[in-house]
């Protein structure tokens, strides 16, 4: 126990439900994640984070540093080459707010149905760019709710031969949503480009939850009279969004689609699991966050005059993106004190697809 006690960690003071889990095995110390600097890592042996402290040469050379716990989905914030040159090992929490993001998603798309009054709405095609942890769960979600879903997603193509995979071309030009789902890296940066907007189909909503670099913003400005609807809920040089951007918006949010309680429960346990197996901990290992229980809920307790209305009034009874929309559009030079201060919400439960379908029919 001596031994483990030497070991010093640095932790993102904003991660939630981590403060005292440590403290018996580590020397911790809690700062907010965009002041953590060189200095203060010169002597410690691994850091704890999110994605405000960007883990560059800068930030780590000369440290102690030998392993790294994101509690994110992404790494773009990690300078993997140089981590991998000097013997620092990544972990992250792949997958923890998955069914967060895809709550997020389903919200803003209903909302959006019911904004523009689109009749037949289960006719509308839906385009995922992007089919891995969280892509998959809404793809999965709205074809167990009826729709006709389209997936684009080359490497997973070339491996996985049970699921149709659609050239991205296709989904330009026939898919009424678009929803983004791709990792940042050299090929998905500015993505969404000049080119991808001018193909795609008029009128189509266009919805990005997975990183502000993804999409170039002056060219989704030009081009916003062609797009039916859209959500952004990343931006270039956050916090410094680009207001013009967010004003033009159906829907702008400060960065929370994944701000789920599972979600968060999710990427602190992955992390101090992580973190166990790597300094040997074995008391940790099986860590685990008590969740409360959720509360049932009955198809017949959401009323409407027709099933779409039917079916925002049951998804805003767990996320009102409209409210934290105009949140942000009221505030926005408190971007990052409104993701901050967000009270997470509880996740939609996994059958909520098949309950859908039931206030739908």
């Amino acid at each position: 126990m001596n031994v483990i006690k030497k070991n010093r960690i640095v932790i993102d003071a904003d991660i939630p439900f981590i403060k005292g889990v440590l403290e018996p095995y580590f020397d911790v110390t809690y700062i907010k994640g965009n002041m953590i600097d060189n200095s203060l890592l010169l002597d410690k042996d691994a850091i704890v984070i999110r994605t405000r402290t960007v883990c560059s040469p800068e930030l780590l050379s000369g440290s102690k540093v030998k392993a790294i716990f994101t509690a994110t989905i992404g790494m773009d914030h990690i300078d993997m080459e140089y981590c991998g040159n000097n013997g620092i090992d990544v972990f992250s929490a792949q997958g923890c707010n998955a069914y967060g993001v895809m709550q997020y998603v389903v919200t803003a798309i209903f909302e959006l149905f019911l904004k523009m009054r689109v009749t037949g709405f289960r006719k509308m095609k839906i385009g995922v760019v992007g089919a891995g942890n969280v892509g998959e769960k809404v793809a999965t979600f709205f074809e167990r709710s009826g729709f006709d879903v389209y997936r684009c997603d080359p490497p997973k193509s070339e491996v996985n031969q049970d699921i149709k995979y659609y050239p991205l071309d296709y989904l330009l030009s026939c898919c009424d949503v678009l929803t983004l789902h791709v990792p940042l890296d050299s090929q998905t940066r500015n993505m969404c480009s000049f080119d991808f907007l001018a193909r795609i189909k008029e009128g189509a909503i266009l919805v990005n939850t997975s990183r502000g670099e993804v999409v170039d913003e002056l060219s989704l400005l030009e081009h916003k009279e062609k797009i039916g609807g859209l959500v952004l809920d990343v931006w270039q040089n956050e916090p410094m969004i680009n207001e013009g951007l967010a004003l033009v918006c159906d829907f702008a949010t400060p960065h929370i689609a994944g701000y789920s309680y599972e979600g968060k429960v999710n990427a602190t346990l992955y992390s101090v699991r992580n973190l166990a197996r790597f300094f040997g901990i074995k008391e940790l290992e099986k860590f685990e966050i008590e969740l409360p229980e959720l509360p049932k809920v009955k198809a017949e307790e959401f009323f409407g005059e027709d099933a779409l209305e039917r079916t925002v009034n049951f998804l805003r009874g767990r996320f009102d993106i409209k409210k934290e929309s105009n949140m942000l559009l009221e505030n926005l030079d408190r971007f990052e004190t409104l993701r901050s201060e967000y009270k997470y919400r509880r996740e939609l439960p996994l059958d909520t697809a098949i309950f859908l379908n039931r206030l739908l029919d």
